[in-house]
C-alpha cells in the first residue's frame, strides 16, 4: 500500500501544547515518527518542509500544498447588498475578522484597532465567530467594545456577506512558532471574497500576500 500523510499544522511546542497529558504527548510523537514511513508527506507550509527534513525526511518524498477555499460559497458580492443585509450603511467603515482561535494574535488586533479608531472613531470591528477575550485583552476590549461586535456562530453562507461587507479584512498573526507553521483557512476565505487584506507579515500569509501582490503586510 502507499502511504501519503498530510502534515497540516504544528503539534509539537504548537497546539499539542493545548492539550492535557498524556494526549500531548502523544501528538508530539506522532507528528515526528510517522511521517518516517510514509511514501509521501504533503505539508502546508515553507516552515513544516523545513522541519521534516530536520526530522531527516528525505527532501524529494515532501511536497508543500496550502489550503484553498470554498469558492462555490465564498465570492466577491455586491458591497452595498451585503452592508443592507447586515443593517450597515455605506458610510460605515467596517473592518472584519473572522475566526474562532487568535492566540496571541487577538492582542494585536485589538491593539492595533484602538489605533485606527484615533483616526477615524466611527470604525467597526466585526469579530466573526466564538471569540472569547482573554485576561489580557480585557482592558483594551473593553474601552473600544462600543465599535467591537462578535457575531458568535453564524451559518456558513452568511460568512460571505460579512467579507464582502468588508472595507478591510484583518489576519492578525503572531510571532509564535505555531503561528509561523500554519496555513490559516481564512486566509483562502479572504481572497476567493476579493475584499483588500491586512495581516501581519508572519509565515505562509506573507509569502502568499507578497507572491501575489493580494494585501499588504
Amino acid at each position: 500500500k502507499t502511504l501519503i500523510v498530510d502534515w497540516d499544522d504544528l503539534w509539537g511546542g504548537g497546539f499539542a501544547d493545548y492539550h492535557p497529558f498524556p494526549v500531548k504527548q502523544a501528538l508530539s510523537f506522532f507528528e515526528r515518527t510517522i511521517p518516517h514511513i510514509a511514501d509521501l508527506l504533503t505539508v502546508v507550509s515553507q516552515d513544516l518542509r523545513k522541519r521534516a527534513i530536520g526530522f531527516g525526511i528525505e527532501e524529494k518524498k515532501i511536497r508543500k500544498i496550502g489550503n484553498g477555499a470554498n469558492i462555490s460559497e465564498i465570492k466577491p458580492l455586491d458591497k452595498l447588498e451585503s452592508r443592507k443585509r447586515l443593517g450597515l450603511t455605506m458610510e460605515d467603515r467596517v473592518i472584519v475578522s473572522v475566526g474562532n482561535t487568535y492566540y496571541s494574535s487577538l492582542e494585536i488586533l485589538l491593539n492595533t484597532f484602538d489605533l485606527v479608531l484615533k483616526s477615524v472613531p466611527s470604525t467597526k470591528l466585526f469579530l466573526v465567530g466564538q471569540v472569547e477575550i482573554p485576561f489580557q485583552c480585557q482592558e483594551i476590549y473593553s474601552k473600544n467594545k462600543d465599535n467591537i461586535i462578535i457575531t458568535g456562530s453564524i451559518p456558513f453562507k452568511e460568512v460571505t456577506y460579512y467579507l464582502s461587507s468588508a472595507d478591510a479584512l484583518a489576519l492578525p498573526m503572531g510571532r509564535e512558532t505555531i503561528e509561523v507553521a500554519r496555513y490559516p483557512i481564512r486566509l483562502g476565505d479572504y481572497l476567493a471574497s476579493g475584499r483588500p487584506i491586512v495581516s501581519t507579515a508572519v509565515g505562509e500569509v506573507a509569502l502568499v500576500i507578497d507572491e501575489y501582490r493580494c494585501g499588504l503586510t
